[in-house]
């Protein structure tokens, strides 16, 4: 029997690996969105715990510049919280980019998988032709031996 080969087989492997590709990227992106929010939960948890340390300082008081200070630094903490709140919404946009490159690489593959299943169909059919062909050959033969005489006249 012969053997399916399918001309552009080539190009499908390289879609593929393309596809591949950009799931691993796109893993990587989520991984980096899941880290930002690691962070931003941290430095909100700090915020938490800091702010209840100065709430401790308040009741037994403290002095204007130490207020000052701290101050600043509840400042800090509002602008990295902030800042991570940025970075998280820019990650998901590059999450979401990828992912539309990932549904647009995983269309392109299924376009030549389908055509490679119809081409392989194409091919059975062919190949299911040219056996009742040499079935029916066989047959005509046999019943020509069969109606004449031992040579077949």
């Amino acid at each position: 029997m012969a053997k399916f080969n399918f001309r552009y087989q080539k190009l499908l492997n390289l879609k593929k690996e393309l596809e591949d590709e950009i799931k691993n990227e796109l893993a990587i992106e989520i991984q980096k969105s899941i880290q930002l929010k690691a962070k931003l939960k941290n430095n909100k948890k700090n915020q938490k715990q800091y702010l209840e340390s100065i709430n401790d300082l308040l009741k037994d008081g403290i002095k204007a510049s130490e207020l000052k200070r701290h101050n600043k630094n509840k400042e800090y903490f509002n602008k990295m919280n902030k800042r991570l709140l940025n970075e998280i919404r820019n990650q998901a946009k590059r999450i979401s980019e990828k992912r539309q490159k990932l549904n647009t690489a995983v269309q392109e593959t299924k376009k030549f998988e389908k055509i490679k299943e119809k081409h392989y169909e194409i091919f059975v059919n062919e190949v299911y032709e040219a056996e009742r062909k040499q079935v029916d050959e066989i047959v005509n033969y046999k019943n020509y031996q069969s109606s004449g005489d031992d040579y077949g006249r």
